[in-house]
């Protein structure tokens, strides 16, 4: 099961996408991606994300953040 965490204004969400939902998961990938969000994946257990910038680098969990902006 791969878990994506998604981040904006309102909070958060979360969506999971089984094996059989690979297509979807990466359709929703490129989706996020678009939209300027950075990503970052680790394994379930593990405390620590390391950022990716494509979706075949996503292991059990992946976070949608906002890129920053201002000055």
């Amino acid at each position: 099961m791969m878990r994506f965490h998604i981040m904006d204004h309102t909070g958060h969400s979360t969506l999971e996408f089984t094996a059989e939902q690979k297509a979807d998961a990466s359709a929703k990938f490129a989706e996020l991606l678009a939209e300027k969000k950075i990503v970052g994946t680790r394994k379930e257990g593990e405390m620590d994300y390391r950022k990716v910038k494509s979706f075949e680098q996503i292991e059990d969990e992946a976070i949608f953040t906002p890129a920053r902006v201002g000055g």
